[in-house]
């Protein structure tokens, strides 16, 4: 096991997870999916454990995954990592917001891409490309930790919408096959709700292969 920290905020009117994740050692962290809000949670979380945020992932570009970006960098100087599938939605929101969002645009520094690993500090995670909610979502997974970041691609219970425009339902159930594979103690931290594993999510999983 690494000396891998995961803090879960629930962010905003949809409960959104967004998760601060460091390395011990170094104290160099990122942030998954900030969301409106998330900044004034996680600035004074990652103070008082002297964490140096690093980087910014989206696993995808909703507007409730992105909304917190330009915040957050402005406050850090944080990188922006994105799926160039979905990196123009860090500029035109999609869905639409009102004033229940105020949607601040970002900008990607870099895009995240299959097979790639994040590394920071003693932190690795592993880019799987998981389309189907998006054209662009991904999954963040730690092998060291036996943890993946779903975002929206698969919940407690549930997988994201593909009736949204660039959604796509048989991508969607590729992806969620690919996930499938990984080992079944694999914790799944999903972009809403509660957080699960793969093999307590496989009876209804298997049910769509």
């Amino acid at each position: 096991m690494s000396d891998l920290l995961v803090q879960k905020f629930i962010v905003g009117l949809l409960f959104n997870n967004v998760y601060l994740v460091s390395d011990a050692e170094s104290k160099r962290a990122l942030v998954i999916d900030p969301t409106f809000g998330s900044a004034e949670k996680i600035l004074p979380a990652a103070a008082d454990l002297g964490l140096k945020i690093e980087l910014i992932l989206n696993t995808h570009g909703h507007f409730d995954h992105v909304g917190g970006n330009a915040a957050l960098k402005a406050a850090t100087g944080a990188r922006i990592l994105i799926s160039e599938a979905d990196a123009q939605m860090l500029t035109v929101p999609f869905p639409p917001t009102d004033q229940e969002f105020p949607f601040e645009p970002s900008t990607a520094d870099g895009f995240l891409s299959d097979g790639q690993v994040v590394e920071l500090g003693g932190l690795r995670l592993s880019v799987m490309h998981t389309p189907g909610h998006t054209p662009g979502s991904v999954c963040l997974y730690s092998a060291a930790e036996a943890i993946v970041f779903t975002g929206d691609t698969l919940l407690e219970g549930a997988h994201g919408r593909s009736d949204f425009p660039g959604g796509n339902a048989m991508l969607l159930k590729e992806s969620l096959k690919k996930i499938a594979g990984l080992p079944a103690a694999t914790r799944v931290a999903g972009g809403h709700g509660i957080e699960t594993t793969l093999e307590s999510e496989m009876d209804w999983l298997s049910d769509l292969f």
